[in-house]
C-alpha cells in the first residue's frame, strides 16, 4: 500500500492521475464531466442519492444553516474541486473474488477544492479497481506478490520508478473492472442528535465499466432488505450451506440476493442496527445453520467449534455476516465512515489536517494481508481467516475491542492495567483503564436504543463516570456526547500547542463555553469567514489524548495533526471538528 503524499502526488503527475486515467486534459471536476462519460454517469447517479436523501427529508439541505447537511451536489461539476490520489491498494488477499486474476489493484482518490481564501479535502472517495496479474496460476501470482513485497526495500528516491516499473506497469493497458463511492450524503450536528453526538450518512455504490460508461453494480455481499418470501428461504439456505467460507472470510453471496446502494451511519457505527444489514433480514440464520447441520448429522454451531474457527457462537456467527457487508464493514472502527482519508501534505493547515489517515480496523488488518502476501509470493496456500473488522489483529491496547464473555469473542481480552467495559449493551466492549478515565478517554456508560435507518437511535440511561486529574494543579473536564463527543471525553486545559506529558499532548480544540463550536458557529455564519481562520481563532489549547500509527485512537475518534509537534504525531479528536470530514461549512462558489 503506498499513502506517502508526497509519492502519490508524483505518481498523479507520471500518469496517475484521475484526469490521465479517465481521459481528461486537466484534473478539474468540470474538466472532467466535460471529457469522460465516466465521470459524467458518475456525477448522474450521486445527483440521483442526492434527490433521494432530499425527498426523504425534507429539513434537508445543502447549507450550514441547514438542522440536516447535505453533500453539495455542485462540487462534483466545479472547476475548483479535483481529485487528489490518496492511496495505491494491493488486495492480492482479494484472489478468492477474483477467480482470473490474482487480486485487485485500486486507486483511491478524494475528492478536494481550493478556492483564494481556503483549500480542503471532502468527504468522498472514488475507487478505481483493477484486476492483478496475467492469469491466477501460482506462478504468476507469486510473481504479482514479489513485486509489491520489492518496494518495501526501496527509500523514497527509487520508490517511485520501481513501483512504475513493477506493480503499475501496464497499467494504462489494464481493463478498469469496477468504480466504487463512498461520500458522506447528510451529516445532523450534536445538537440535533445529543445523545449521540451527532449523526452522519455515507452512501456506498459500486458500478461496472461498459464501453466507456458506468452501469449500476451490485455490493458484494450486502444483501437488500426486498427480499421476502422464497427469497428469503433460499438466503437462508446458502448461509446454511456455506459457514466454512462465512468463517474464513472469503464467502461471496449471489447477485440475486444482493444490493446496489448501501448507507453506513456514524457515530457507534458497529453498535447499530442500521449496520447490520443481515440481522435485519434474516435475525434468525444461525439457527437455520444448526439445523443444516443437524440434518448433515453434525454438531456444528450446536456447541463451541474446535479451532481455528473463528466463530464459536450465534453472535459472533451474526456479526461475522453482519461484517462481510460493506456497510457493516464501513461502520466498524473506521475514521468518520472511512477507513483511507490519506495523508495530509505539510502544507496543510494544522487546524485540518489528518495526522494518520489510515482506520484503526485497516491498521489491525495490515499484518493479516502483509501474511497473505508473503504466502502469495512463495507459491503456498494461505488458510488463516481475515479478522473480524472490530479487533483485526490488535492485541487488546486501550480503545480496542474485547470480550464480553461470549465464546466467539473469548480471546478478546485487553493488556495490562486494562478491563473491558461495556459501553452501550453491545455483544462487546471496549480496553478501559482500570485506575480511572485518564485524558481522551469516554465517561458515558449506557443502553443503546435502535431502529433500521439509525435516524432515530438514541443511548439511553447515560451513566458519566469521573475524569482522573492529568496533573495535580490540572483540573480535567468533561465533554459530553451533547458538545460533540461520541461517548464523552475527558480533557484539561494547557498552555503550549505540541507540548507532551506521558501519553496526553497539548493541541488546538475548538471548544466554547458549554457547547462545542459556539465560537465557529458565530465566525462561519455571522461574520462569513473561511473555516481555518475560525478554527485558528478559536483555538483552546487542550491537553488531550496522544496518537499515532502505533496507537490509535478509540472509536469515533481521529488523529488529526498538531501545530509545533513532530508531523507523526497527532491528537484525538471526533472527526467532525475537522471540517475535511464533513459536508458542511465549506464555501467552495462564494469568492
Amino acid at each position: 500500500m503506498l499513502t506517502d503524499s508526497g509519492v502519490l502526488g508524483e505518481l498523479e503527475g507520471r500518469g496517475l492521475g484521475l484526469h490521465r486515467v479517465l481521459g481528461a486534459p486537466d484534473g478539474s471536476a468540470a474538466s472532467l464531466l466535460a471529457a469522460s462519460s465516466v465521470y459524467r454517469d458518475f456525477v448522474t447517479f450521486v445527483a440521483l442519492d442526492d434527490s433521494v436523501a432530499k425527498e426523504r427529508d425534507p429539513k434537508a439541505k445543502a447549507a450550514f444553516s441547514a438542522a440536516h447537511r447535505l453533500f453539495d451536489i455542485r462540487w462534483l461539476r466545479s472547476a475548483r474541486t479535483r481529485f487528489e490520489l490518496i492511496g495505491v491498494v494491493n488486495r492480492a488477499d482479494r484472489v478468492f473474488a477474483t477467480p482470473d486474476s490474482c487480486g485487485e489493484l485500486r486507486l483511491i482518490y478524494r475528492l478536494a477544492y481550493s478556492t483564494p481564501s481556503v483549500s480542503s479535502r471532502l468527504p468522498m472517495t472514488l475507487s478505481l479497481v483493477f484486476a492483478q496479474g496475467q492469469g491466477s496460476d501460482a506462478a504468476a501470482c507469486a510473481a504479482v506478490a514479489a513485486r509489491w513485497l520489492t518496494l518495501e526495500a526501496q527509500d523514497r528516491a527509487t520508490l517511485i520508478d520501481a513501483a512504475l516499473a513493477g506493480p503499475l506497469r501496464e497499467l494504462g493497458a489494464r481493463t478498469l473492472r469496477r468504480v466504487e463511492t463512498n461520500f458522506q450524503s447528510g451529516r445532523w450536528p450534536s445538537a440535533v442528535r445529543p445523545a449521540l453526538g451527532g449523526h452522519a450518512e455515507y452512501v456506498l455504490r459500486s458500478f461496472r465499466v461498459v464501453a466507456d460508461h458506468l452501469e449500476l453494480s451490485k455490493l458484494e455481499n450486502t444483501p437488500t432488505q426486498k427480499l421476502a418470501g422464497d427469497a428469503r428461504a433460499a438466503l437462508n439456505d446458502w448461509i446454511a450451506r456455506n459457514f466454512d467460507a462465512i468463517d474464513a472470510g472469503t464467502a461471496l453471496l449471489p447477485a440475486a440476493f444482493l444490493a446496489e446502494r448501501s448507507v453506513s451511519i456514524q457515530p457507534h457505527g458497529a453498535a447499530r442496527l442500521a449496520s447490520r444489514a443481515f440481522t435485519q433480514i434474516t435475525p434468525n440464520a444461525f439457527e437455520h445453520v444448526a439445523a443444516y447441520a443437524r440434518k448433515q448429522g453434525q454438531s456444528l454451531c450446536e456447541s463451541p467449534r474446535p479451532l481455528p474457527y473463528l466463530v464459536q457462537s450465534r453472535a459472533g456467527f451474526m456479526r461475522r455476516l453482519d461484517q462481510m457487508t460493506c456497510k457493516g464493514c464501513h461502520a466498524a472502527r473506521s475514521l468518520a465512515g472511512f477507513h483511507l482519508l490519506g495523508e495530509d501534505p505539510a502544507s496543510t493547515t494544522p487546524f485540518n489536517a489528518v495526522a494518520v489517515g489510515l482506520s484503526p480496523h485497516l491498521l489491525a488488518e495490515l499484518p493479516w494481508r502483509r501474511a497473505h502476501l508473503e504466502a502469495l509470493a512463495r507459491a503456498e496456500p494461505f488458510t488463516t481467516q481475515r479478522p473480524f473488522a472490530d479487533r483485526g489483529m490488535g492485541d487488546g491496547r486501550l480503545g480496542d475491542a474485547c470480550g464480553l464473555g461470549d465464546a466467539t469473542f473469548a480471546s478478546w481480552t485487553c493488556g495490562e492495567g486494562l478491563t473491558c467495559k461495556d459501553r452501550l449493551g453491545d455483544d462487546i466492549g471496549t480496553c478501559a483503564s482500570t485506575q480511572g478515565n485518564a485524558l481522551g478517554d469516554a465517561v458515558e456508560l449506557g443502553a443503546l436504543t435502535q431502529e433500521r435507518t439509525g435516524q432515530r437511535d438514541r443511548v439511553n440511561d447515560v451513566r458519566v463516570e469521573p475524569c482522573t486529574p492529568p496533573h495535580p494543579q490540572s483540573a480535567p473536564k468533561t465533554a459530553r456526547s451533547s458538545d460533540g463527543f461520541p461517548g464523552g471525553m475527558c480533557h484539561a486545559p494547557c498552555t503550549t500547542f505540541g507540548e507532551r506529558s506521558g501519553d496526553a499532548i497539548c493541541a488546538p480544540l475548538p471548544f466554547g463555553q458549554g457547547t462545542a463550536f459556539d465560537g465557529i458557529t458565530a465566525c462561519l455564519t455571522l461574520h462569513d469567514q473561511p473555516f481555518d481562520r475560525c478554527l485558528a481563532d478559536d483555538a483552546h489549547p487542550t491537553w488531550l489524548k496522544r496518537c499515532d500509527r502505533s496507537t490509535p485512537c478509540r472509536d469515533d475518534y481521529l488523529c488529526v495533526r498538531i501545530p509545533n509537534a513532530a508531523e507523526e504525531a497527532g491528537a484525538c479528536v471526533p472527526p467532525y471538528f475537522l471540517f475535511q470530514a464533513r459536508v458542511d461549512g465549506h464555501f467552495v462558489e462564494r469568492d
